[in-house]
């Protein structure tokens, strides 16, 4: 309960009390309630590969605290033509995060030869990630999944490779992809905009890479069929980022990456679907 409370505090949710000659006192009586609505979210994962004398487990975890606290006004003795009860005067939004993801990656950087993200990570552990990559002279593979219309483009500018999809690279240029005349104009416009490598992956139809110098049409690894395309993105980023750091050269390891997304595709599952290095090499020969 305050008594003789300033009303400038409640953004005309409440009227002044007045004197004895009808004069505006600037102050009223009313009953307030200020109110926490708090979300805490964490996730951990751990991920364990193991092959002969070889034992390596990789964990990280992340965790996101939202605080909503506002104030509202349950009841006044004079309410403005416009005020209602339960009204609120203020709102804030408290956030916090906790980064131990990009610590990882800083501790583990001298090891690090290729950084491969997307954008189901936060934004400000994405792109100080990226900024670490960057110092230290690490190539970026940065598959823009899920679109997200909120970032700013400079956000894509940062990686050294973008590998959208058709659905991306036309929330992203406007440019609807219908074949591959399509994605060459996409993809042209995407690097007059300032990406450095752009490879647009094309499902069936392969994949269309994009920089100053060059510019080529790879084509698609046939498959017998098709049972989910869930992982098709993740594995083409992932192998294409193994094929590149193990020495191979660029068009090489676009054709690589190619083959394992069209593996992938043959079976069920995210990670059930990663195709094993054996089996890809099995298919291009």
């Amino acid at each position: 309960y305050r008594e003789d409370d300033d009303i400038n505090t409640y953004v005309g949710i409440v009227t002044s009390d007045k004197d004895i000659n009808g004069n505006d006192l600037g102050t009223t009586d009313l009953i307030r309630r200020r109110w926490l609505d708090n979300d805490f979210y964490v996730l951990n994962s751990s991920l364990n590969y193991s092959k002969d004398k070889i034992d390596l487990t990789v964990s990280s975890s992340y965790s996101s605290y939202v605080g909503d606290h506002f104030g509202e006004v349950i009841w006044a003795r004079s309410l403005s033509n416009t005020g209602e009860i339960r009204d609120r005067y203020y709102e804030g939004l408290g956030k916090k995060k906790d980064l131990s993801l990009v610590d990882v990656f800083n501790k583990n950087i001298k090891s690090t030869k290729i950084l491969i993200t997307q954008n189901e990570l936060d934004e400000e552990i994405t792109r100080e990630c990226m900024s670490i990559a960057i110092e230290n002279n690490i190539p970026i593979i940065l598959d823009p999944a899920p679109y997200r219309d909120n970032l700013d483009f400079d956000y894509y500018k940062m990686a050294d490779f973008i590998t959208p999809n058709e659905i991306e690279s036309e929330y992203m240029t406007g440019i609807k992809i219908q074949n591959i005349e399509d994605a060459k104009k996409s993809a042209n416009l995407l690097v007059a905009k300032g990406i450095k490598n752009c490879i647009i992956t094309l499902g069936e139809n392969g994949a269309y890479f994009k920089n100053e110098n060059f510019e080529n049409h790879f084509k698609p690894h046939k498959i017998h069929e098709v049972k989910a395309s869930v992982a098709a993105g993740d594995a083409f980023s992932g192998i294409l980022g193994a094929s590149l750091a193990s020495g191979e050269e660029l068009n090489k390891s676009i054709d690589t990456a190619i083959v394992g997304s069209a593996l992938s595709v043959t079976k069920y599952g995210a990670q059930e679907s990663m195709p094993l290095y054996d089996e890809i090499i099995n298919a291009i020969n």
